[in-house]
């Protein structure tokens, strides 16, 4: 049996095609387990009594309500306590699965012993379109790939493991508001290795940002992110271990970017320096494109830029189906 997790924030009017889309799989033998995390004297918690009233009647369908708002990491554990299955994955509320993707994964895990978990490529929706997406193209131990930031599985909703290799790391760990599926991916990799496999089987939206914390807590989850992880990044050379503070940082530039925080950019490449130099992309002109590449994007990144404008281009007119009919 395969368990999926379903938590649910703020949502109810997204998470019916959630939970549809792992209702219409092509294995069955499945349960499905909704985590409400939203406090109980809200007009949310009233949504989502109301549209599981719709799922009362199906065994497969187990809801379970938090008694006040936790955070995801803990709506996750709770799932994961309460789980059945021999195998445990997860679905975001506002993501959704193709129609195999069950049936694809348990199917390699029994062929592939070796492997404790899985994942698939997947691509990213906004209003309907495809804008992006990530490619499964490497198994093994990805550890340090992940840390380095050179290797995506793309979303939550593309974890896929043995349900014992997952309970022994205890889940996911509480403190984090965000990361937390990184994190849990990297303590993961510590002892097991993961299988990727080259077919879109995961949706995942990105048309809804209401769960977004603000730069200053942000910045905090990424202080609790390196902080967990500086041991086993002092495993690596001196230039991975300034790589991996260099990505950290400039994600929250760009964050802080977008959010027009211009005091704390300035205190942020500041920071930077200690590591490298910021990269700043879009002032760079034509006549240094060359040099742009040549210097500041590795052969590797740019290989799978192209390969993700080939996805997008190229994706199966199954996806494309699938994705006009949820939109």
């Amino acid at each position: 049996m395969v368990t999926v997790i379903i938590p649910t924030y703020k949502r109810a009017h997204n998470l019916e095609r959630a939970i549809n889309s792992v209702l219409n799989q092509t294995y069955k033998d499945f349960e499905i387990i909704i985590v409400d995390d939203n406090d109980p004297d809200t007009q949310y918690r009233k949504d989502m009594i109301k549209l599981m009233q719709k799922y009362k009647n199906n065994e497969k369908v187990k809801y379970l309500m938090h008694e006040k708002n936790k955070n995801g990491a803990v709506a996750r554990n709770t799932g994961i306590k309460a789980a059945k299955g021999e195998y445990i994955t997860f679905l975001d509320d506002d993501d959704y699965y193709l129609p195999e993707r069950l049936e694809i994964l348990v199917k390699t895990l029994k062929e592939n012993k070796q492997y404790a978990g899985a994942y698939t490529s997947t691509v990213l929706v906004r209003r309907g379109k495809i804008i992006n997406g990530t490619i499964a193209l490497k198994s093994g131990n990805l550890k340090k790939e992940l840390l380095l930031d050179k290797f995506s599985f793309g979303t939550g909703s593309n974890m896929f493991f043995r349900a014992d290799a997952l309970k022994e790391i205890n889940g996911f760990d509480e403190r984090f508001l965000r990361h937390q599926d990184i994190e849990c991916m990297i303590r993961f990799l510590r002892k097991n290795k993961i299988i990727g496999i080259n077919k879109v089987l995961v949706v995942k939206c990105q048309d809804d940002c209401t769960n977004v914390p603000n730069i200053y807590k942000l910045e905090k989850i990424k202080e609790l992110y390196i902080k967990t992880f500086e041991k086993d990044v002092y495993e690596f050379s001196k230039e991975e271990q300034n790589q991996f503070y260099i990505c950290n940082i400039q994600s929250l530039i760009g964050i802080a970017i977008r959010g027009k925080n211009y005091d704390e950019v300035k205190r942020l490449k500041n920071k930077l320096k200690k590591y490298g130099k910021y990269k700043n992309f879009r002032k760079d002109n034509l006549k240094n494109l060359i040099k742009l590449i040549n210097n500041y994007i590795p052969i590797e990144k740019l290989k799978e830029t192209i390969k993700r404008v080939k996805l997008r281009k190229n994706i199966d007119k199954e996806v494309k189906e699938v994705i006009r009919k949820n939109s």
